[in-house]
């Protein structure tokens, strides 16, 4: 009997809290961004930010980064 392996399916509303440190001055100029765009919110800049720049590294990378649930050691560094 062959196995069926399960799909993960990920809701779009599905969201959650992401916690990191930025310089300073970015995040003023996000603030900035935020306060001077009418309509726009620090969620949307950073969601659209994020989601760019992992397309970015995805089409550098050549392929689809997973989608599973990864742990991050604290303060861990990555070279690019």
């Amino acid at each position: 009997m062959a196995k069926i392996k399960r799909l993960e399916v990920i809701s779009l509303d599905e969201k959650t809290a992401l916690f990191s440190r930025i310089p300073l001055h970015i995040a003023r100029k996000a603030r900035a961004a935020v306060f001077y765009t009418p309509g726009l919110t620090l969620d949307e800049l950073v969601e659209s930010s994020l989601e760019r720049m992992i397309k970015v590294l995805e089409r550098s990378r050549g392929k689809p980064f997973p989608t599973k649930a990864i742990k991050l050691r604290a303060g861990r560094r990555v070279k690019l």
